[in-house]
């Protein structure tokens, strides 16, 4: 009876596995359609179900911070837009079927994310709609609208379950140190053509030679850099980096600063000696050795940097910018650039602030319009502004 059940097994495992792996070989025989990846994502989800199920709540940790895109549905969304609405509803058919499954009580911030998903709707349902433009609307826009949503969803299922303490520095090091692998969009000059493909996960970002300023402008490798440094802080604290017998800690975080710096965002060099000097202090170090020891580092580091500023590579003398030293003016005039049209844009629509005060102005935009202003837009640093503030793209 038992061989006679396992036989029955094998032949009903056969009848489904062979008609689907002679249409999945008849589906790749055309690669380059659309029809066929689809086909082939939908088979890839299905064998990866079990593991969807065990290990959605990592994987979305994991994909958060990244700028990987899923290049095989319409619109190429980043991965963690996909794994926020997956993880969620994983994580509530689970609630509905295991008695113990059961969601954390946090309404001082479920309510607060419920009633700007409620604005968001709203906002879209009444100003233009949610129209995408991966899928023919003639109103596009919509996408900033869904990645609220996904923002929203993504919290909710992070806090599907409690992690376990011993989990804990585990989920931090997928959330801060999976934008290492964001840098592989800034590797494309390295790598031989026959691995571009790796290129659809991982986008190609700023290199060497674009934009107007000609400056390289590494956007990956801040965001791997900025990555380490908040692991770095969250794993050891202030006071676990800066001590005597942890030296090498101090080098590391001084070097994913430096390559953060790399990229020329002063945001992201500002947001960064911000949050040291807030956790210097919620850490109680105002008034312990540590004070002294980071006054004097900080002299020296002065003293090292401001002679030789002008040396530095482009990238990391725009960074320095917003700090009152000498610079290439290449890297000044980029800077400069950079905020005089955020000045402009902003003084722009400051007189339409009472008119949305109440009720937003909205994401849609109609597909015609912005094909006018992106032609106007080319080397037209005032036509640049006005792109930017069709697409409500205010840099605020």
């Amino acid at each position: 009876m038992t061989g006679s059940s396992a036989t029955l097994r094998s032949l009903v495992i056969y009848a489904l596995v062979l008609p689907l792996a002679l249409l999945l070989g008849w589906q790749l025989a055309s690669p380059g359609s659309w029809t066929t990846w689809m086909f082939v994502a939908l088979v890839a989800m299905v064998l990866a179900t079990p593991l969807l199920l065990k290990w959605h709540r990592p994987m979305l940790f994991m994909a958060w911070n990244m700028t990987a895109v899923v290049f095989f549905l319409p619109g190429r969304p980043q991965l963690w837009f996909v794994m926020a609405f997956l993880s969620l509803l994983i994580s509530i058919v689970q609630r509905a079927v295991l008695r113990e499954m059961r969601f954390l009580h946090v309404p001082s911030l479920v309510l607060p994310l419920l009633f700007i998903a409620l604005v968001v709707y709203l906002t879209g349902k009444f100003r233009g709609g949610f129209g995408l433009a991966s899928f023919g609307g003639e109103m596009i826009g919509g996408r900033r609208y869904w990645t609220a949503f996904a923002g929203i969803a993504g919290f909710l299922a992070m806090v599907a379950q409690r992690i376990p303490p011993q989990k804990a520095m585990l989920y931090v090091g997928l959330f801060f140190l999976a934008p290492i692998l964001n840098s592989v969009g800034n590797t494309i000059d390295f790598v031989a053509p026959s691995f571009y493909w790796i290129f659809w996960i991982f986008p190609v970002e700023f290199l060497p030679g674009q934009g107007p300023s000609m400056i390289a402008r590494f956007y990956g490798l801040s965001l791997a850099g900025m990555g380490i440094y908040y692991y770095l802080l969250a794993r050891h604290g202030v006071g676990g980096i800066l001590g005597a017998k942890n030296l090498r800690r101090g080098l590391l975080l001084l070097g994913v600063l430096a390559l953060t710096m790399s990229g020329g965002y002063r945001s992201f060099f500002l947001l960064m000696v911000m949050t040291f000097l807030l956790l210097f202090y919620f850490e109680g170090l105002l008034r312990s050795r540590y004070t002294v020891m980071l006054v004097l580092a900080t002299i020296f580091a002065a003293a090292v940097i401001i002679p030789l500023a002008t040396k530095l590579p482009l990238s990391i003398q725009r960074t320095l910018s917003v700090l009152p030293i000498e610079v290439d003016y290449r890297a000044r005039e980029s800077a400069q650039a950079s905020s005089e049209w955020r000045l402009k844009m902003w003084e722009t629509l400051l007189p339409e602030i009472p008119e949305y005060f109440w009720f937003g102005k909205g994401l849609a935009i109609e597909g015609r319009e912005l094909v006018m202003v992106n032609e106007q837009a080319q080397g037209d640093s005032a036509a640049g502004a006005e792109r930017a503030k069709l697409a409500a793209d205010y840099h605020n």
